[in-house]
């Protein structure tokens, strides 16, 4: 692992974060095409940064910890924000 930081896989998750306000916004105000079109290309971010990380050697520790707490916080705030707006229902049955 290099230590540089802004390499072009680190920019496509630091995308990833910025893509998630606009799609918690984009989710607020019942636009779900938009969030499902964000939702797409942070799908195809994500994959393209992991092929570009291991094709052009740019594997970094920086990028070793953003990359699952980008996928994470997108995939928890669709959770959220869709529980919040009662699309879909806090737990998913019984014990």
């Amino acid at each position: 692992m290099n230590g540089r930081i802004l390499t072009v896989p680190n920019q496509l998750t630091f995308l990833r974060l910025a893509f998630l306000p606009f799609f918690i916004i984009a989710i607020k105000y019942d636009n779900y095409f938009v969030a499902l079109a964000i939702l797409f290309v942070s799908g195809i971010s994500d994959a393209l940064d992991g092929l570009l990380a291991r094709e052009l050697n740019q594997r970094t520790a920086v990028g070793a910890y953003l990359d699952p707490i980008a996928d994470k916080l997108l995939l928890s705030s669709s959770y959220l924000a869709l529980a919040l707006k009662g699309k879909i229902g806090w737990c998913s049955g019984g014990m």
